[in-house]
């Protein structure tokens, strides 16, 4: 498991990743959550999947800002690319 902090544009955002084989799966709380509360979930998965949570801006370890959906939208897109984060490019 790998805790990690990615700039997403001038917010920063808490990510873990937990490892794992197979397809890659990003693990989303609801509303007043943290990806702590996705533990148990993501160690489920993993067995079948790479999983990987985030806190989504203002909860858990993530900074605040703007909160426009296109901006927490587009949140969905980082990944981790060997030591560097970056944003995904958009297919």
């Amino acid at each position: 498991m790998r805790d990690s902090l990615i700039d997403a544009g001038g917010v920063p955002i808490a990510v873990r990743d937990f490892g794992g084989s197979g397809r890659p799966l990003l693990l989303l709380h609801g509303a007043g959550g943290n990806l702590v509360q996705l533990t148990t979930f993501a160690e489920a998965l993993r067995s079948e999947h790479r999983v990987v949570a985030v806190d989504l801006r203002g909860h858990g370890r993530s900074g605040d800002g703007p909160w426009r959906w296109d901006d927490v939208l587009a949140e969905r897109h980082l990944r981790r690319d060997g030591g560097d984060a970056r944003r995904a490019t958009r297919p």
